[in-house]
């Protein structure tokens, strides 16, 4: 019985290999950008943040989120670590179990980090998929996630004069 050879590789079939590859590539430089930023602004939050304690929860969770966004495998098998996906979840919105008060943050600033979280969990599972056209499009949530976030508001200072009283007026 004679074994038969899997057919030759045409020259396009090469040219789409390269192309894919390249495709690949950028998507994962475009992932690890992505996570720079998104790790930035992390790190912009717990700058804010009067507890010491709160300041290094979000240090962790911005660490993570660049790291775990730098680091797709794309012959690995998509999943993240327990641990990962533990420094990545919502707690992130409590902070640390010690802090005497929850993290200073507006709403939208607390979507966006549950938004960084998820995206940062779902990325490195695109390598089942269509890495090429599915790690962009969480890219572009992520930036679009960061670019709504809106500081607290800060109270206007009051700028009418204090009340005359008789002791305080001028006039009298």
């Amino acid at each position: 019985m004679t074994l038969s050879q899997p057919p030759a590789r045409r020259p396009d079939d090469e040219a789409d290999d390269d192309w894919e590859e390249q495709r690949q590539r950028a998507a994962l430089v475009q992932a690890a950008a992505a996570g720079e930023k998104a790790a930035s602004w992390v790190r912009r939050l717990a700058l804010r943040q009067r507890e010491q304690c709160q300041r290094r929860a979000l240090d962790a969770f911005a660490d993570t989120v660049q790291r775990v966004m730098a680091e797709i495998d794309t012959v690995g098998d998509g999943e993240v670590s327990t641990e990962i996906r533990h420094r990545l979840d919502a707690y992130v919105l409590i902070g640390d179990a010690g802090a005497k008060a929850l993290p200073e943050l507006s709403t939208s600033e607390r979507l966006a980090l549950l938004a960084v979280g998820s995206i940062a969990c779902t990325a490195p599972g695109t390598v089942l998929g269509d890495l090429s056209d599915h790690l962009p499009v969480l890219c572009g949530a992520l930036d679009a996630a960061l670019a709504s976030a809106r500081p607290p508001r800060r109270p206007k200072p009051d700028t009418r004069l204090p009340a005359q009283t008789p002791e305080t007026d001028p006039t009298r």
